[in-house]
């Protein structure tokens, strides 16, 4: 699709304006909120200061103050009450965006003081991060995906007038209070707020949690906030008296369940030692309202994006709510003593009020009247366009001015019609000028949109100059511009790079409605344009689906093409998505060296290339994505690094760690890999990974299987039926305890290697069918030098660690050798980085091991590099290149 743009602009003589305003930005948000954008033609109406992190701003030559979730003012040396009182005596108050952990919004209205126009709600219920991260370790009848049951009985004694419940489990969870479900929540990286004011009774309460664990280690935090109707508040955060079980129990959630039997859970970490969570904003769907007619809203319309992330605000008495979002407030105004206060109710994340193409004039409106500076003209009426309109529709903007305009105003319109490649509409395709029977403050301009030969925006621009040719007044605008039926593509595998033999899906989903007698094709065409296959769709609803098995294609970019023609072989629309072919993997000579790719928090395509060329230069030749679980959906980062990495030529790693064999170093798996049962369980996790690798060209390895396979303190050891059944079998005796096997060596070297052959046993059975299933790829054993021959290190001290990957025989393509821990130092001298001696021997001989355990198996080695330690022995963010 082509852009094109349109200038429209009005050009007005006015009268020169008083001395600039001074603003102190105290956001530190210059991608959140765009200062230099909504400045940025406003010259010399303006000047913004934002001073260093130690400095203390300056209040008494100031005309507005910015702040947001990022401003500490506390720390930058401001008193409490002197914002209070710099807004009293005709100071401007912005308060653009909000911080995303309730304790630190509480922390910022307390020394706002009654300069805060709205309350956070339940903010002040939870003052700090107190209590502890929780979590139990495996029991009896343990679950596959570590499912735990926690309860805690609360007792009312007095009339409740408010309570919320603020909690967080690692991974997701479901909420109840007295049997009965409150919530469900699907995220552990920030807290939910349950409102339970009317569900409390006088007398006991239970509030009870069912926490799902997908991976890694679990972790619940939750807090309990209640205010009473005389004023005091309590604050119940999770700790020891909180009771923990495992598995489900009938009526677990009941507030007469007997929980006697029931465990306390292991207090993982306070949470003053871990970093803050955000509380959820409110996700709210819909245009912005306006609430009232307002100086800030003077010719600003709802061109706000579809969802914006906002708190529950509670307005004070004499606020005025100017705008709202979903029945939200998302703006709010107050006036104090002299002063002015404007809330942009926007939690401090991207896609906030402060985005989108009207907020630099939404920014500019706020602080021109904070610092009582109306505007000397203004625009009484602005008509937009609507968001999106059709080729075969007409643009018809149209203003009229209004304020104090000075005399001898002299006013003309113009609009400048350009397609992205330079390309014009013929002559007299626009036209301007005062609106018949108006009178001559008002203008309206219009463009035949049917001249339009391809889709694309409209961007409109009015501007106010003042006689020495500053902006002194802006508005902008974007309008979409569509076919009257609109196709758009995607790939819902996200897999935009595939190979001979690998089928790629495409869907479309349209918009409008197809004319009668039209019809749709859709082709595979190369980079010269050369149609290389036909496809024929399937619709489903108001989506089209096809399904194309790469043919034997020369390496490089290809593109789906679609065509909507009319009854009259007029074309009605046209759509492109490109996706590249790459060759397989070639496995002859290859060797692995292995990077991880660093974390990317947002969708930034430039920095993840230019993150995978460095990779690339520095001699890697494996990209490793350890964020990949089994049956992975779309992840627009991952997806893009992944594809681009394969297109660079880079092999691909997955780290299934743990899903092909069910296994963990602290516990026995969840069915033994001595039943009839494991291999059932094997199956579908085998068969969802299997899926995933499948849309992989350029898969080398996945490493599958326990990551680092040692088995700590004898949990590990399964003495279930099944595995007795097997050591009578194998040994012709019945399964000794662990106490008679240490009387007897002989005894003792039986259950130790019947011990030790647990991961083996189940490792055998998941590599025979992972390459039953798909025997094109390298299952890799695991990238484990310093434990495999190491006992786990030093740090287990007296505790049993037992691995030896010798016996476990050739099911395995290759195993990579871990290079970190020896960049960096030896943390088996004394305790963990307290002797900090270079590994350089322990590199050697651990290399030696490695290599000899793949030569005598006939199988491939691979090194893998990732995060070291700095000097000062702190685990790296950044991964160590070398």
């Amino acid at each position: 699709m082509k852009r094109t743009c349109i200038a429209f602009m009005l050009l007005i003589a006015a009268s020169g304006f008083a001395a600039p305003l001074r603003i102190v930005d105290l956001t530190g948000s210059p991608d959140l909120f765009p200062l230099e954008d909504a400045f940025g033609d406003l010259t010399g109406r303006a000047t913004v200061t934002a001073p260093g992190a130690d400095e203390t701003p300056d209040l008494d030559s100031t005309d507005v103050l910015i702040v947001d979730g990022t401003a500490d003012l506390a720390r930058r040396g401001v008193e409490a009450g002197a914002v209070e009182t710099f807004v009293r005596n005709g100071g401007g108050l912005l308060i653009a965006g909000l911080p995303r952990v309730l304790a630190q919004t509480a922390e910022l209205w307390e020394q706002l003081g009654e300069a805060t126009p709205a309350t956070v709600v339940a903010a002040d219920l939870f003052p700090d991060n107190s209590g502890y991260w929780m979590w139990t370790g495996p029991q009896g009848k343990e679950t596959p995906d570590h499912i735990r049951y926690i309860r805690k009985a609360i007792t009312i004694t007095k009339p409740v007038r408010r309570a919320y419940i603020r909690s967080t489990v690692d991974n997701l969870y479901w909420v109840f209070l007295n049997g009965e479900e409150v919530g469900y929540h699907w995220s552990w990286f920030d807290y939910e707020l349950w409102d339970i004011s009317k569900r409390l009774r006088q007398g006991k309460n239970v509030v009870a949690f069912k926490g799902r664990n997908v991976d890694g280690p679990g972790g619940f935090h939750a807090q309990i906030g209640i205010e009473y109707e005389d004023g005091t508040r309590e604050l119940i955060s999770s700790d020891k008296t909180w009771k923990f079980h495992i598995p489900e129990e009938e009526g677990w959630a009941d507030i007469d369940f007997d929980d006697s039997a029931w465990g306390p859970a292991k207090s993982i970490s306070p949470m003053s030692n871990r970093s803050a969570l955000p509380d959820r904003g409110t996700d709210v769907e819909g245009k912005l309202s306006l609430d009232a007619s307002h100086p800030i809203f003077s010719a600003i319309a709802d061109r706000f994006g579809a969802t914006q992330i906002v708190r529950d605000l509670a307005p004070k008495p004499g606020a005025q709510v100017l705008a709202s979002i979903g029945g939200r407030p998302a703006v709010i105004s107050q006036t104090i003593g002299k002063g002015r206060v404007v809330l942009l109710n926007a939690v401090d994340t991207r896609g906030g009020l402060g985005t989108g193409d009207m907020a630099d004039d939404l920014l500019t409106t706020c602080i021109l009247w904070l610092g009582n500076r109306p505007e000397p003209v203004t625009f009484t009426t602005f008509e937009y366009l609507p968001p999106v309109v059709t080729i075969d529709g007409k643009a018809r903007p149209y203003v009229r001015l209004g304020g104090d305009q000075p005399e001898g105003l002299v006013a003309s319109m113009e609009m400048r019609v350009q397609y992205a490649d330079g390309r014009v509409p013929r002559p007299g395709s626009m036209t301007t000028g005062p609106r018949p029977g108006d009178d001559d403050n008002a203008w309206q301009g219009w463009i035949a949109l049917e001249d339009f030969q391809d889709e694309g925006s409209l961007a409109f621009r009015a501007m106010v100059r003042d006689a020495e040719g500053n902006v002194i007044f802006h508005r902008d605008w974007e309008t979409e511009v569509k076919n009257p039926v609109n196709i758009a593509l995607s790939v819902p595998a996200n897999r935009f790079v595939t190979a001979e033999g690998f089928q790629i899906d495409f869907t479309g989903a349209y918009e409008g409605e197809f004319p009668e007698g039209s019809r749709l094709e859709a082709w595979i065409e190369d980079a010269a344009g050369t149609r290389v296959s036909r496809l024929a769709p399937s619709e489903e609803g108001e989506e089209f689906r096809w399904g194309y098995v790469v043919p034997n294609l020369a390496e490089g970019r290809y593109s789906l093409k679609t065509q909507v023609t009319g009854p009259d072989d007029e074309t009605v629309d046209e759509s492109s998505l490109d996706f590249y072919v790459v060759p397989q993997l070639d496995l002859t000579d290859f060797y692995s060296t292995t990077m991880r790719l660093s974390k990317f928090s947002t969708f930034d395509q430039g920095a993840i290339e230019r993150e995978i060329d460095d990779i690339i230069a520095h001699g890697f030749n494996t990209l490793t994505f350890s964020g990949r679980r089994l049956g992975a959906g779309p992840n627009p980062i991952l997806d893009y690094a992944e594809d681009y990495a394969q297109r660079k030529g880079m092999a691909v790693s997955y780290s299934f760690q743990g899903d092909f064999s069910i296994l963990g170093r602290n516990g026995v798996p969840s069915v033994s890999v001595y039943s009839p049962q494991y291999q059932e369980a094997l199956e579908l996790r085998i068969n969802q990974a299997v899926a995933t690798c499948k849309r992989v060209p350029r898969l080398l390895n996945v490493q599958g299987y326990m990551d680092e396979p040692f088995q700590v303190g004898g949990k590990t050891f399964d003495d279930r039926e099944p595995a007795r059944e097997e050591f009578k079998r194998r040994y012709g005796i019945e399964m000794p305890t662990r106490e008679e096997a240490m009387k007897d060596p002989a005894l003792w070297l039986k259950y130790v290697d019947f011990w030790s052959d647990g991961f083996a046993a189940g490792w055998r059975q998941s590599y025979e069918m992972v390459k039953s299933r798909y025997p094109d790829f390298w299952v890799e054993l695991t990238h484990d030098s310093h434990n495999t021959f190491g006992a786990a290190g030093g740090g287990f001290k007296g505790s049993w660690a037992v691995d030896d990957v010798y016996h476990w025989g050739a099911p395995f393509d290759s195993v990579n050798y871990d290079i970190y821990p020896y960049l960096s130092v030896d943390f088996r001298r004394g305790k963990f980085r307290e002797v900090p001696v270079p590994r350089i021997a322990g590199m050697h001989m651990a290399f030696a091991e490695m290599r000899n355990l793949a030569y005598t198996y006939d199988k491939k080695l691979g090194f893998w590099v990732d995060s070291g330690w700095n000097r000062a022995g702190e685990a790296s963010s950044r991964p160590t290149r070398s």
